[in-house]
């Protein structure tokens, strides 16, 4: 990566590593990150409408003005506890914000002309103030300033603002400081109007991440909905939501929720730590199923009985795993054995025709290609070079084409059995694409792909490196998991086999 790690290691700790004892009230807060006055960068109009829209929507408004980057992250650093409290969260960019394959920064006042290499320690990256956000799935936004003036750049980075991995439940908003005040100080906030309705009918804005159609970004009771010192009265599912509300539960918490209901058989479609429709519908399914009242929501008592539900379960599960993979390993090495342990070819065959991912598969494996190389020593050079060029494609053409010149040749049955495996993926081309979409929503990054990696080797499973790489040993490991489990054996991650991963069954 082209940027100071240590810088940036610096400023993830400070944004999101902050622990202590500090306590902080529940509020709806606004962090206006504003830097325009910069010493060498073009200087950059004031955008303080902002910061008075939000105040007078009812946020709690903190203005870091111009700070140098050390006092900027100090200043997050101290705020952090009212981060975490916040109902609702607002965090503007109002400055120069440059862009890298890898991540935004906003330039600091005293940054220059920096590139790719040093801007770790130039600017504010963006995505650890994303992962803030994501945790306050449903009520959190970013917003980005469209600055007057470009900023100027050195190489690897180019300046502006292109929203990219945006996490579940942030809203992201870029454009003119006019328009971002405008919307915080007309529709944005009104009870009344979804979130995606009020963007829209702004203009000038480009709008990503978390944008629904049929929910306002503040409830109906918050305090910017209310009478000015009115308590507006509460309905049932309004009082439902303010004890689950309570639980204060973060993302992974959400997660957690989502996987215990997943591995009891209710589907939350997605395991993605937002409660959406999906997810509360299974949560009245398992209510329902447990003799409690079915609202969809949850409170502590709930969420403990759920927990340790899924836990039992999983329990089960894994103990019913490893009983299915003992039998099926015996099974096994038994056919192995009946086949003569790939001591001749038809046996080393009739092996892999069985247990293509077996415990042995890359003995027999292994002695098929011993066999084919004695066999090609044998022939005549022409075959011989037929069969080379056609290993060396490895295509349905190529096997094909040494088929129609050597039907009865000394690879006809190689040939014929590469074909027909050849032919198949092609017919299941189109069904891998959606396999692979799915298995991207779910690990699409090398961090959570290496996690899937560390769980099938600690279950012995073999999936090579743990590096990120699905390669064809990894896929096989997926699939005897998947096996063991009674679960569909594709090699490709769906949420089943991720819950089943991760939650420890």
């Amino acid at each position: 990566m082209l940027f100071d790690k240590t810088a940036r290691a610096l400023a993830c700790a400070a944004l999101a590593g902050m622990t202590g004892t500090v306590t902080a009230t529940a509020e709806d807060l606004a962090i206006l990150l504003a830097n325009t006055g910069y010493a060498t960068q073009p200087a950059l109009p004031d955008s303080r409408a902002i910061a008075a829209a939000l105040r007078g929507a009812g946020f709690a408004p903190v203005l870091l003005d111009d700070l140098p980057l050390d006092r900027a992250l100090l200043r997050l650093e101290a705020l952090r506890p009212r981060i975490a409290a916040a109902d609702s969260l607002v965090i503007v960019l109002d400055g120069h914000v440059v862009r890298a394959r890898t991540d935004h920064w906003l330039l600091a006042p005293e940054a220059g002309r920096v590139s790719a290499l040093g801007v770790g320690t130039a600017g504010l990256p963006l995505g650890p103030l994303l992962d803030l956000a994501a945790a306050h799935p449903g009520s959190a936004l970013i917003a980005v300033v469209d600055p007057a003036r470009r900023a100027v750049t050195g190489p690897g980075l180019a300046p502006g603002f292109e929203p990219r991995d945006i996490p579940q439940g942030v809203t992201v908003l870029a454009g003119p400081a006019a328009a971002l005040a405008d919307l915080f100080d007309g529709a944005l906030f009104d009870p009344g109007i979804p979130v995606a309705t009020a963007v829209a009918d702004a203009g000038r804005l480009r709008a990503e991440g978390y944008l629904p159609a049929n929910r306002a970004f503040l409830p109906p009771d918050s305090d910017a909905a209310g009478a000015a010192g009115a308590e507006p009265a509460l309905g049932p599912e309004d009082r439902l939501r303010q004890a689950e509300e309570a639980l204060r539960l973060s993302r992974d918490e959400r997660r957690k929720t989502q996987q215990s209901l997943a591995i009891l058989g209710f589907d939350p479609r997605g395991i993605d730590g937002v409660f959406g429709p999906a997810t509360r519908a299974a949560i009245r399914a398992w209510q329902g199923a447990n003799a409690h009242a079915a609202t969809g929501y949850l409170d502590a008592r709930l969420l403990e009985a759920l927990f340790q539900q899924a836990e039992t379960r999983a329990a089960e599960l894994e103990a019913e795993a490893a009983r299915r993979q003992a039998e099926e390993e015996a099974r096994d090495s038994a056919y192995w054995r009946d086949t003569g342990r790939a001591e001749t070819e038809a046996g080393a065959r009739a092996y892999l025709d069985r247990y293509p991912d077996g415990l042995f598969a890359d003995i027999a494996s292994a002695r098929l290609e011993e066999f084919d190389r004695e066999r090609l020593e044998r022939i005549p050079v022409q075959e011989r070079e037929a069969w080379t060029t056609a290993t060396k494609r490895d295509t349905a053409e190529a096997y094909r084409a040494y088929l129609d010149s050597y039907p009865d040749g000394a690879f006809a049955e190689t040939a014929e059995q590469r074909l027909a495996k050849r032919q198949a993926a092609e017919a299941e081309a189109g069904q891998r694409r959606d396999l692979a979409a799915v298995e991207d929503a779910l690990a699409g990054n090398a961090v959570m792909r290496r996690l899937v990696e560390a769980r099938l080797a600690d279950l012995g499973l073999k999936p090579g490196a743990v590096d990120g790489r699905f390669d064809a040993t990894a896929r096989k490991a997926i699939r005897r998991f998947q096996q063991a489990r009674g679960l569909t054996p594709t090699g490709y991650l769906d949420q089943a086999t991720m819950v089943r991963l991760l939650i420890g069954g």
